[in-house]
């Protein structure tokens, strides 16, 4: 079975190589020039958003101010927004979903202060405000689900969690939280949702939790919600755990290197396949029958597989870069994302600071059908590559 599967695999590999190319269509840091270029390529691209809000730090803690644009680009608006006396204040933009939060606490009281948030729509309207959780003055305790689904808001202390839509709607709730923090993935028809709280893996179907494993980690699921898969946390482990949708043990995989970290993996968008990462090898598996059909060291960790499936990307955000594998594991090209420089400082054993430039890391990596985008967290500054 494993070298009828190559066979295929290398037949198709053979019909793409000559024809992979990646060219740069976009770069900008002016959102009117993002917006005409969505909006130019929407038929092509239908789920892919303009941006409609910006947040500037003005004073950190103090003022901040948000722009409000239209689809074609055009800013609109501008609103300056104060803390009140007293008050420490913190606005998050969440432009891909046209929304705004705005968090508030007391200073005076200290990390006790309830955090009041208050959530607008992208024409700077007021949708609902609620008060949560006594942890730190910042977005602890309430996170955003992906796919637009809208909050998670957890008590740690209760070990109790509220799932929310944008419009304030509780659509769900957990119990047993140990934790504050999440990470989440969700199918594209946003019926599953997959919660990370560091000691579960949490499936949630239609606000109501199905099963939970342990132990958790790195997860992916599949498009159709039928296969979910964990990256152990346990990082030298370098085991990945698939399990249908009614929480059994499909198959699990074992990397024969040792090393650290924890495992990533995407599904094939027609969940045939399961591309699988654990520090620098990454490993093809069948995944009706879970058999492995080639491991390779490759570079970077894995996002994701294009949506024909004919290729995987990987990316390492220190050094800039984005890999193109083909099935097969060919690397077929690199990208350089240029995001510049940044300051890093360690402390020597004698507590002396010592700083150093590295390259700015912290920027992220979607796959979107045959588009890759990447966006930094350090300004406005996207980047769109078309694979051809």
């Amino acid at each position: 079975m494993q070298k009828m599967i190559l066979a295929i695999l290398t037949f198709i590999s053979c019909l793409l190589w000559a024809d992979v190319k990646v060219e740069k269509v976009l770069e900008t840091t002016s959102i009117k020039e993002y917006n005409q270029w969505v909006k130019k390529n929407k038929a092509r691209y239908p789920g892919l958003k303009p941006y409609y809000l910006k947040v500037e730090c003005i004073k950190w803690g103090k003022k901040w101010k948000i722009y409000y644009y239209n689809e074609d680009g055009d800013l609109w608006k501008e609103e300056l927004i104060e803390a009140k006396p007293g008050y420490w204040l913190y606005v998050r933009d969440y432009s891909q979903w046209g929304k705004i939060m705005i968090i508030e606490s007391d200073s005076s009281l200290g990390e006790s202060s309830p955090i009041i948030h208050t959530v607008k729509n992208e024409k700077g309207e007021e949708i609902f405000t609620f008060e949560w959780g006594f942890d730190y003055p910042t977005l602890a305790g309430v996170y955003t689900l992906p796919k637009g689904i809208g909050l998670f808001r957890s008590n740690a202390i209760k070990n109790y969690a509220e799932l929310l839509t944008w419009e304030g709607k509780k659509f769900g709730e957990l119990k047993d939280i140990f934790s504050f923090t999440i990470n989440a993935t969700a199918t594209p028809n946003k019926k599953f949702i997959l919660l990370d709280n560091e000691r579960n893996a949490i499936l949630v179907e239609n606000g109501n939790e199905r099963w939970r494993k342990s132990p958790s980690g790195n997860l992916s699921i599949s498009n159709n919600g039928e296969y979910i898969s964990i990256g152990s946390n346990i990082e030298v482990e370098g085991i990945i755990r698939v399990y249908n949708s009614n929480g059994d043990l499909v198959y699990s995989y074992k990397f024969s290197h040792k090393g650290r970290g924890r495992p990533t993996s995407a599904f094939s968008f027609d969940n045939r396949y399961l591309a699988v990462g654990f520090s620098g090898q990454i490993a093809l598996l069948d995944n009706v029958t879970g058999e492995q059909i080639w491991q390779k060291k490759c570079e970077g960790s894995i996002v994701s597989f294009t949506k024909n499936g004919n290729y995987i990307v990987t990316v390492d955000k220190r050094a800039q870069k984005i890999y193109l594998y083909d099935i097969l594991g060919k690397l077929q090209d690199t990208i350089t994302v240029p995001y510049g420089e940044d300051i890093e400082k360690k402390r020597t054993k004698e507590g002396k600071i010592i700083e150093h430039k590295v390259l700015y890391s912290n920027w992220t990596c979607e796959v979107f059908n045959n588009l890759i985008i990447t966006k930094s967290t350090r300004e406005w500054h996207p980047m769109i590559f078309k694979i051809k």
